[in-house]
């Protein structure tokens, strides 16, 4: 019900070139923020980078749905991820998405099995993905160990062809939160969008 009444961004035409936009954001910002809110570091990262989608698209959009990746172990499917579905609003203060990002990321946990089932039918997982959500988000955190994990201080990830409208990889790595987003959408504003980043990959 709740995906039937949602009304994504639009897509680029198939044949349309895709850009991957890097953002580099300080991680004791997300966690100020995280531990002034009590909120997890997810739905830190969720919130700012919510404001910024909203300060880069037009006005008449009042809500982003992000589908929040979620790993799974199944030797059943071929995907071994489903999402979490987060609404955030444009009319909230960034504190306010945050409380909201982390109440939806716990009261819709009992969503996630039955996503998991349904996209991963195969006819459907694509048009399924682009219909239901605005952004495909998937945070990760980048835990140095030894040897040559320890020379990694940055890490970009290439999605495209994306089918959503956007998709991003947010990466932590000790205090740098690096963000790989795929603009799939005209209804973002790619010039003013990518006016704070530190580089731009064209497909």
């Amino acid at each position: 019900a709740r995906r039937m009444t949602h009304r994504p961004m639009a897509v680029f035409p198939e044949e349309a070139d895709q850009q991957v936009v890097k953002h580099h954001w300080k991680t004791s910002d997300i966690k100020a923020l995280k531990s002034r809110l009590n909120v997890s570091f997810t739905a830190g990262i969720l919130a700012t980078f919510g404001q910024k989608l909203f300060e880069t698209a037009g006005p008449e959009r009042k809500r982003i749905r992000f589908g929040v990746i979620i790993g799974c172990q199944n030797p059943r499917f071929r995907n071994n991820y489903t999402i979490a579905t987060v609404d955030l609003k444009r009319a909230h203060s960034i504190e306010e998405k945050a409380r909201h990002a982390q109440r939806q990321l716990v009261h819709r946990k009992f969503e996630i099995l039955s996503l998991y089932h349904l996209m991963n039918a195969i006819e459907v997982q694509t048009a399924f993905k682009r219909q239901m959500v605005d952004v495909l988000f998937s945070p990760a955190f980048f835990d140095r160990g030894s040897g040559l994990s320890l020379q990694v201080n940055d890490m970009s990830f290439f999605n495209v062809p994306c089918s959503t409208p956007v998709y991003s990889f947010a990466c932590s790595i000790d205090d740098v939160v690096t963000l790989s987003t795929t603009v799939n959408s005209p209804d973002i504003n790619l010039r003013q969008f990518a006016a704070d980043s530190v580089s731009v990959f064209q497909s």
